[in-house]
Formats: C-alpha cells, structure tokens, sequence
C-alpha cells in the first residue's frame, strides 16, 4: 500500500507526501529489523526535505535513523542524535530537544555510560520544564488578551446602552411636552426594553450562578480527593497507640505543610526488637503521600515478608522493590526516599542503624553521639552500593532522635535562613535534661 501511495505521490509531484511515504516505507522496514533498509528510506526523506528547506523534519528523521541503532551500535546512534540537537538547537526547537534528550538517554543507557544518560535525563527533565513555563505563560497571555477585549467591549457596550437609554430619555421628554399620546407609547417601549434587559441580566446571574457552583464543586472533589488520600497515608502510619506500646516514653512531632505529606514515620515489633524510622519520600503533597505509601509498603515487606532484621539489609531490600515498583519497560522513575533506620532489642539495648542521607543523634551525659547515614537514597542512584549497619549499645538514660530534613530545613529568624541540623541538635541537646513530654 504504501509503494501504490508514493507511486501517486511522485506522479502528482507532492514532495511533501513523497517524504512522509518514505518516512513510512522506514518505519516498516525498522519493525521487520531491516535496519539498512529503514536507514535508507530515512536518508531519502532527508533529502527531500533538505529540498524543501524544512530543518525540523530534517532532525526528527535523524532522531528516527538514531533509534535503529540505540542498542546495536549507540555510538553511531548519539553521532546521529549530535547532528539533530545541532538543528534543535539552531530552530530552538523544545520539542524536538525533548524528542532527541529521550533517545540519547537510552543509547548513552546501552553504552553503559550512566554519568552521561543521568545528564541527558536532567537536560530532558529541564527542557520538559522550561516547554511547560512558556505553555503556561502564553496560555495565561492569551486569557489576560480575551478578558482584556471581553472588558473593554462590554465597557464599549454600556456606553452604547447608557447613550441610547439617554437619548431614549430627551425624545421621551420632548414627545410627553408635544403630544402626550406619543410620549405614553414611548414610555411603554422604554418599559418593553427595560423589562427585556432585566430578564436578559437574570438569565446571565443564573449562567454565572450555575458556572460558580460547578467551580465550587470541582473544589470539592478535589479536596474530597486529597482527603481521601490523607485517610490512606494515616492507615501506613503506626498508630499512637502502638508507638506507646513500643516505645513509651517518647515524641513525635508531625506537622505536614500541606494536607498530604511525603514524609512519614514507621514502626514495627517483633519480639524484644523495636523498629523505628523516619523517612522523607521524593516531592511534596498529594505525589509524596503516593510515593510514601510505596515505600511503607517496602519496609513492611522487607521485615515482615522476606524475614530480614538488619537495618542495612532491608534498606537495600526495599530499595529493589521501590525500583522494581516505579519501573518499566519505557523509562525509570527516580523516585525513592532518605531515612533513618534503628532497631533495638527492649532488653539488651543492643541497638543496630542504617540510614539513606539522614543521620541519627543519642545525647548522652549532655554530650552528642552522631551516626550519619549513607550519602544514596532508597531508589535509583548512579553510584547505588549496600547500605551500611551500623552497631552499638544503648545506655540507660540515652535519648535518640531521628528526623527528615523538614525541622532543619525551615526557613525563619529574622534574616530568613535555614533553621539547619546544627541549631537543631544544639536546642536538642540543651532542652535534654527536660522531661520527654517537655521538651
């Protein structure tokens, strides 16, 4: 079919169809895995739409040529996709960069060169953003133009309206001292009009009324919606009755900044041994929350499911199962979380820590302990290694904290800046010989 439609297209002479044919002919050929002959038909496009003075075709078609060889030969794949960013880059075509940055992360991917497809996935994640800001700033300009035209046509409109009423006025005037029939009959076309303005005005309050009401109700499943989510990532948290059966004399302070949070807290008791972390997820609100609710779920598997009680150890089992959860066959997700791992046994106070970014402080005798955690998440890293298991003895008296970046991260004061770890642990530590509850 597609050689009896470029047959037509070369007798009507429509180098346009005649390229697209051949964009197609390639397409084919690259599903059948006749990479020299999909190579082909794209360099034949090419060539007509270097005819045709059309660049942007010209560099898709490169980026098309570039995914034969994403994983049969990459480097022959990135020579290609240079040659179309080049034309990108000349056009300032966001969306072709876009299309290019995809392609290039997946042969840089199959090289084996990670540093290099971690870059690209920046470029495509910053290209993606800046494509949306200036989507978002035009399409705000062009609602501001059609208020601005709609203000200043009805503005135009009153003023016709307020023209016309006024002249209605002086003729009524004029008819009602002449002939007062004449000025009755007038008086009831004003009549006639003012009532057809005032039901053409109710008509519009209730246009206005009913589109209000459907704004409001939107609001309402929205916060209906992120409710809901609240429920969901309140059923992962341990409850506070459980937190004072593991640990009775503690505080736990958790305030989200928005409804939903992608910090949370866990816990888990087997045995003599109490587990406790606290971890911040990838982003904010609603997608946090949805992003904690994955890595809850990977603890709790990771103790409870696979049987495994060294911290260290089940930080890397859950890294697998968050990777194995955001992943597919098209891109992976780099989302994950930093946490702070403890479990100890209630008898022995044998205590073993693991952490992804985020440390732990014991403050014993008025003097600072510190374990700092691995410098990786629990999720997708360049430089992903085991996660260490740090062990130690706690002593009557100890008091351990653990906490996300949120408290040290708060802006404040008067000069605005970071709260940071360093005055945090100073109050902490300075506020110890407080009871629990006080401080």
């Amino acid at each position: 079919y597609y050689n009896n439609a470029l047959e037509i297209d070369m007798r009507n002479k429509n180098k346009e169809a005649v390229a697209q044919t051949y964009n197609n002919i390639a397409n084919v050929y690259s599903g059948l895995n006749d990479l020299q002959k999909s190579e082909q038909f794209y360099r034949k496009a090419i060539q007509i739409y270097q005819d045709l003075n059309e660049p942007n075709k010209i560099g898709s078609t490169y980026v098309n040529i570039a995914s034969l060889y994403t994983k049969t030969s990459p480097e022959k794949s990135i020579q290609l996709l240079d040659s179309a960013l080049q034309i990108a880059n000349r056009l300032k075509d966001k969306n072709l960069k876009i299309h290019i940055y995809k392609e290039m992360g997946n042969a840089y991917y199959y090289m084996k060169d990670y540093l290099n497809a971690y870059n690209v996935s920046q470029w495509l994640i910053q290209t993606k953003d800046s494509l949306f800001s200036e989507d978002l700033h035009n399409a705000i300009a062009e609602t501001q133009t059609k208020y601005e035209v709609e203000k200043k046509e009805n503005e135009n409109k009153i003023l016709r309206q307020s023209a016309q009423i006024k002249d209605l006025q002086i003729k009524n005037r004029n008819y009602a001292l002449s002939i007062i029939g004449t000025g009755l009959i007038i008086f009831i076309v004003l009549v006639i009009l003012i009532y057809n303005r005032y039901t053409i005005t109710q008509k519009q309050k209730k246009i206005i009324e009913a589109q209000k009401q459907v704004v409001e109700e939107k609001n309402r499943e929205i916060l209906d919606s992120i409710a809901y989510a609240k429920r969901l990532q309140d059923a992962i948290l341990p409850s506070p009755k459980l937190l004072s059966t593991m640990l009775p004399y503690h505080f736990l302070l958790f305030k989200p900044r928005d409804i939903v949070s992608g910090d949370f807290y866990w816990g888990e008791h087997i045995n003599d041994d109490i587990y406790v972390a606290v971890a911040d997820c990838t982003g904010h609100g609603v997608p946090g929350a949805m992003v904690s609710v994955v890595c809850a779920n990977a603890l709790n598997r990771s103790v409870n499911e696979f049987k495994i009680h060294e911290p260290g150890k089940i930080l890397d089992c859950a890294r697998e199962i968050v990777i194995n959860t955001f992943c597919n066959q098209n891109e992976n997700v780099r989302d994950g979380m930093d946490i702070s791992l403890l479990r100890f046994n209630s008898k022995t106070l044998q205590a073993q820590w693991s952490g992804a970014n985020n440390p732990l402080y014991i403050i014993r005798n008025q003097e600072v302990i510190s374990f700092k955690g691995d410098r990786q998440p629990v999720g997708i890293f360049s430089k992903a290694s085991s996660f260490t298991t740090h062990n130690f003895s706690l002593e009557k008296g100890d008091r351990v904290y653990i906490f996300s970046d949120g408290f040290p991260d708060q802006f404040g004061g008067t000069k605005g800046k970071k709260y940071k770890s360093k005055n945090l642990i100073s109050f902490l530590k300075n506020t110890s010989h407080l009871s629990i509850n006080e401080q």
